[in-house]
């Protein structure tokens, strides 16, 4: 297969995506704040599914920790299959989306309207019924995503929910590390390869990460099985220590996914010990150490994913897998 993959060129893309939507979706922001009075949420409500989801849970964690206010993932089932109503008055509801097309995303972000919340939606697909079906619009602006696999639509995801995070949190220096992000990821990439050979060797893996983190070290559990079809669970680095531990005793390799400064502490003795079990682990904290601290704790977890995907694909292509179109997948799921 050639390296000229459409996964290759869109995880190459990341960069610009987010240069380019900063704008638009500052723009759709403004209308979000005006919403909401200039006044932070009571509540922050997300809905997602698979690579949305895991993008939701990122800024839960990046809200909680910045406004002092509760996340909540409220699940779709809860309208599209037990059709209850659930009262969300004061309650910011963000609904994160690529295609914006699975109904039961749409119905429930629907119910979250008539619940008394403020819809806003992180989508992809402008023209989609979810866009038409909430009080705000923020566009991720990735351009068309031809892989499976969304990488450049999870990057810009997640970064235009923390340029709304910026401003309900008057956060100046957030802003200016969204700013410097791109340039980061480029130095990144050009300073760091990760290896997963020895991962991939291995039966299974968990993924591990703390706070904001988790969320990222979701959706690289979630890339390692569609991917290269690779068993790997993802759990904080507190929960792995219960009833997961048990795995070290087995061929179960860990990935330890870059955390906060905050949370490094705690996440790096939980990869000290499993080390210490003579599994194999993977340790992506000091991926860019420097411009992480630069930054602050927000983008910290976000720096080592561009690489990552492009390792799960150098892997993919190495076991004759097509990247860019797993076969029992396709680009938009639609679930009830």
């Amino acid at each position: 297969m050639s390296n000229d993959s459409a996964i290759l060129r869109e995880i190459a893309e990341i960069p610009t995506v987010l240069r380019q939507s900063s704008a638009v979706q500052f723009e759709a922001i403004g209308k979000a704040v005006h919403a909401l009075g200039g006044e932070k949420p009571r509540l922050l409500a997300t809905m997602g599914r698979g690579s949305s989801d895991h993008a939701a849970t990122f800024l839960r964690y990046a809200f909680g920790i910045s406004l002092g206010i509760p996340g909540s993932s409220i699940s779709p089932s809860m309208s599209s299959i037990y059709g209850r109503q659930l009262d969300l008055k004061g309650a910011l509801c963000l609904v994160v989306s690529q295609s914006g097309r699975s109904p039961d995303i749409v119905r429930a972000a629907g119910m979250a309207r008539r619940g008394g919340a403020l819809v806003a939606t992180i989508v992809n697909d402008m023209s989609s019924p979810l866009a038409k079906e909430v009080d705000v619009v923020i566009p991720i602006n990735a351009g068309e995503e031809r892989a499976i696999a969304a990488t450049k639509s999870f990057m810009g995801a997640a970064a235009a929910g923390l340029r709304l995070l910026t401003i309900l949190s008057s956060d100046a220096s957030l802003r200016r590390a969204l700013d410097t992000l791109p340039d980061v990821l480029e130095q990144t990439d050009r300073n760091h390869t990760i290896d997963l050979f020895a991962i991939v060797k291995a039966r299974t893996a968990f993924v591990i990460g703390r706070g904001p983190a988790l969320g990222i070290a979701q959706e690289a559990a979630l890339k390692l099985k569609e991917i290269v079809q690779f068993p790997a669970e993802a759990y904080s680095s507190a929960e792995v220590r219960h009833g997961p531990w048990q795995l070290g005793q087995t061929d179960c390799a860990l990935v330890g996914w870059k955390t906060d400064a905050v949370s490094s502490e705690s996440q790096n003795a939980v990869v000290s010990a499993y080390r210490a079990l003579g599994r194999p682990v993977l340790d992506l904290q000091d991926i860019g150490r420097r411009s992480a601290e630069n930054l602050g704790n927000m983008i910290a977890p976000l720096i080592p994913l561009p690489g990552f995907y492009r390792a799960l694909v150098m892997a993919a292509m190495q076991l004759g897998l097509d990247p860019d179109r797993p076969k029992l997948l396709s680009k938009v799921t639609e679930t009830i």
